[in-house]
């Protein structure tokens, strides 16, 4: 149903995530929302990007995510911050204007949104359910030292990933936990060293994507299918040496964005993920380092200076973004419009509506 969030968190690049920022003074960050990705032609571009608009005392933005089903620019988006006045809080963006922060426990920096009106806020310090822009539970999170993402498989079941240990002994978790719960445990995945991203379609189907020791220590990527809260086996590609974004566009396909390492080179690659299992790797000549995807076969994606748009993960169209730049984040809830943010860390992320 409409209750999956096609989120966008860019975690390729490391730089690019904002809570690493030491030292940074104030700033009025901003939201950037694009229509209409579906009236793009083939190989043409042609998406139009509107007036940038800022999101107030923002110092940095961390997630974005706009519940699915609903037209962008008729639903409300939230984005997750640290203020210019130290608070971490929530923004929520309707039709692409940001609105005031809403300062909210824990201080969380990953965040989806299964409905309108309910999210799931995460991270280390514990996760939160937040409602209508403010606080209504907080539970604490065991067991996980590192919580990299969090999605939900309906508007009262969500999950977590993530890594507990260190060097050798690191491994990766996941948390299923509901509304009612009181903790959020976690469970290791044989295997696995570490989880970077996680994503529902709507359903109780899930896929997380991230890394693990293969022959001779060499990392290497990995899809882990979480169907119904249960863990299944870890599927693995040698040829990816890390793997950041995923977006699910149905219960049974996804596209990830990854880079193999070859000679001490990264090579970037969107790469399909059906039914739990990697597909062809598609050289990524965009660079894309974020995606989100409306259906099994389209997707919009981001990099550091353009919007991508992707059919069967290869680059069939772009548009140069002047503001905000870089290029952060992106979600789309329909194949009507997306919402991007981004903009340099400090000062000038922004926020804009776009129309084809």
């Amino acid at each position: 149903g409409g209750a999956d969030i096609l989120r966008a968190t860019s975690r390729i690049g490391e730089p690019m995530r904002a809570h690493r920022l030491i030292g940074v003074v104030a700033a009025v960050t901003s939201v950037l929302l694009i229509a209409a990705p579906s009236a793009l032609g083939a190989g043409k571009g042609g998406i139009k990007i509107g007036a940038p608009k800022p999101v107030p005392h923002s110092l940095t933005l961390f997630d974005l995510s706009c519940p699915s089903g609903h037209a962008v620019t008729h639903t409300v988006c939230v984005v997750p911050l640290q203020t210019d006045f130290n608070p971490y809080g929530l923004s929520l963006i309707r039709n692409g204007v940001p609105g005031p922060v809403h300062v909210v426990p824990p201080n969380g920096i990953h965040l989806d949104c299964p409905t309108t009106t309910t999210c799931v806020l995460g991270d280390r310090g514990g996760i939160g359910w937040v409602v209508n822009g403010q606080s209504a539970k907080v539970m604490p999170l065991s067991g996980m030292d590192v919580l990299n993402a969090v999605a939900c498989m309906s508007a009262t079941h969500c999950l977590a990933v993530g890594n507990s240990g260190d060097g050798a002994k690191q491994h990766a978790v996941v948390s299923v936990f509901s509304e009612g719960d009181s903790v959020a445990y976690s469970h290791a995945v044989p295997g696995v060293k570490n989880l970077e991203d996680v994503d529902c379609s709507g359903s109780a189907r899930c896929v997380a994507i991230g890394e693990a020791a293969g022959a001779k220590g060499a990392q290497q990527g990995v899809a882990v299918a979480i169907n119904g809260g249960k863990v299944r086996k870890p599927q693995r590609q040698s040829s990816l040496w890390t793997l950041g974004s995923i977006s699910c566009g149905s219960p049974t396909s996804c596209y990830v964005v990854g880079n193999s390492l070859t000679n001490g080179a990264l090579h970037p690659y969107v790469v399909p993920i059906v039914k739990g299992k990697f597909g062809k790797l598609v050289a990524d000549r965009a660079g894309v380092v974020d995606l989100s995807c409306w259906n099994s076969a389209d997707c919009l994606g981001v990099n550091i200076h353009a919007v991508v748009r992707l059919h069967g993960g290869h680059v069939v169209g772009t548009t140069h973004v002047r503001a905000p730049s870089p290029v952060q984040h992106v979600a789309c809830p329909t194949s009507a419009g997306c919402l991007i943010t981004g903009g340099n860390y400090g000062g000038k992320e922004q926020v804009a509506i776009v129309r084809p």
